[in-house]
Parts: C-alpha cells; sequence; structure tokens
C-alpha cells in the first residue's frame, strides 16, 4: 500500500474545519496543515508542500475560487481539489476555470473521497463529482457589478496601476519588482478575465465591472515611492 496522501485543509469555521479533517484522516488521508483564510492558506502551503490542498468554494467573507489562483501562480504545481457542500455545477465549472483539480461534495463516501484525491495527485483532470446539479439560470440571482470576475491580489494590483497611468511593462515591472515576462503574463490574464482586447481597454472594463473606484487614488512620484521603501527599509 502506498504511502498517505499528505493535505492542506482550507475550511472557515473551527468545527466545520475539524469535521472536514475527520473525514480526511478516516478516509486514509494525512492532514499536514490546516488554514482558515487565504492568507492562512498562503503561508501553510509554503511551509508543508502538500500532496493536495482541500478549499471550499466560500471561505467566510472570501472567495475559494480567488485562493486557488493566488496558489497556483506562487506554486503552479499545486494539486487543489474544491471539497464543498455547495453541490452546484455552476461553482464546479468556475472552480476548474481557476485551476482547480476537481471539485467533490462532502455527501461524498469515503472511498470516494479517497479515490478523488489519488486521482488528483496523479493528474486526472478534471474530477468532478456525480452529486453536481444543473443550476437553473431562471433561479439565480441578479449578478452583482463584477462579482464574475476573479482576479489576484498580484493581478489587481497590475490592473490598478495601469489605470493610474503606467501603461508600459518595463515600468510596471519596476514598481512591482518583478520581471517584464510576468507583468506581460498578468496583462495577457487581466483581459482575458475582463473580456478586453487591448489594454486600453482595462480601465474603462474595470470601472464598469466595479473594480475600481470612480476616481481613482492618483499615485506617488516614482521617487516618493522610493522614499517610503526605504523607510521601510525596503531596497
Amino acid at each position: 500500500m502506498g504511502e498517505a496522501i499528505r493535505v492542506l485543509v482550507v475550511q472557515s469555521g473551527a468545527l466545520m474545519r475539524q469535521a472536514v479533517v475527520q473525514r480526511l484522516e478516516s478516509s486514509g488521508a494525512t492532514v499536514v496543515g490546516q488554514a482558515e483564510t487565504n492568507a492562512e492558506a498562503l503561508v501553510e502551503y509554503a511551509q508543508r508542500y502538500p500532496d493536495v490542498v482541500t478549499v471550499d468554494v466560500r471561505l467566510g467573507a472570501e472567495s475559494g475560487l480567488v485562493l486557488i489562483q493566488d496558489l497556483l501562480e506562487c506554486h503552479p504545481d499545486a494539486v487543489v481539489v474544491v471539497y464543498s457542500g455547495h453541490g452546484d455545477r455552476h461553482l464546479a465549472e468556475q472552480a476548474v476555470a481557476a485551476g482547480a483539480a476537481g471539485y467533490i461534495c462532502r455527501g461524498a463516501s469515503r472511498a470516494e473521497l479517497s479515490e478523488c484525491l489519488r486521482l488528483a495527485v496523479s493528474g486526472v483532470r478534471p474530477l468532478l463529482d456525480q452529486r453536481l446539479v444543473e443550476v437553473r439560470s431562471q433561479s439565480l440571482p441578479e449578478p452583482v457589478a463584477g462579482a464574475a470576475v476573479q482576479l489576484t491580489a498580484r493581478q489587481r494590483q497590475v490592473l490598478h496601476l495601469v489605470a493610474s497611468g503606467t501603461t508600459s511593462n518595463k515600468d510596471l515591472a519596476r514598481e512591482l519588482v518583478i520581471s517584464e515576462k510576468t507583468v506581460k503574463s498578468h496583462i495577457e490574464r487581466i483581459t482575458a478575465n475582463l473580456d478586453v482586447s487591448r489594454r486600453t481597454q482595462l480601465p474603462l472594463r474595470a470601472l464598469e465591472l466595479g473594480l475600481l473606484p470612480e476616481q481613482p487614488v492618483a499615485r506617488a512620484p516614482n521617487s516618493q515611492i522610493t522614499a517610503m521603501a526605504a523607510s521601510r527599509g525596503v531596497g
């Protein structure tokens, strides 16, 4: 018999999180870490490097879908499986689009849960629970502006800088202390997520979706940014 799969559990609420931990351990997995928020999950992953991360689609006031994107941006090889009480296909499709390996409902048996984790680790994609139900469009609430757009924290930084007037990849790279190649990748993903064809359309589209304040805060000049960074001990 092979080694137990090492799992990081991301779930809001201490009681629910403990229930998920017990369910995973009873299915043969080894829980090596726990987190309640997106920030905690990123720290735990960097410390534990689990085989699989299980996450709910809703983490209190935060989005598990955003966490999936953030995790994969920092750790492209991460394997994320959504383990949720929300059993609708629409959420599952959003999770897979965000990069999740699979989506399994809490009603799954221990054997089904174990098999899902095993297949996810082996590279099978996507893994969708058979209990998922179709969501009827007429039963869905009216969408909130920007609700369907999932951007990582870094992508939001890039978007805000572009909206504030930083237009060249070179300037963006310098301000964010990343490579121009990484900036280009972020811009491509943002334009795709906001469904625009050119970066010059980003500010207006972002404003329409409620992703920016109507009057973006003006950026400090580069000299001030450098001075503030220096005062914090940042080179």
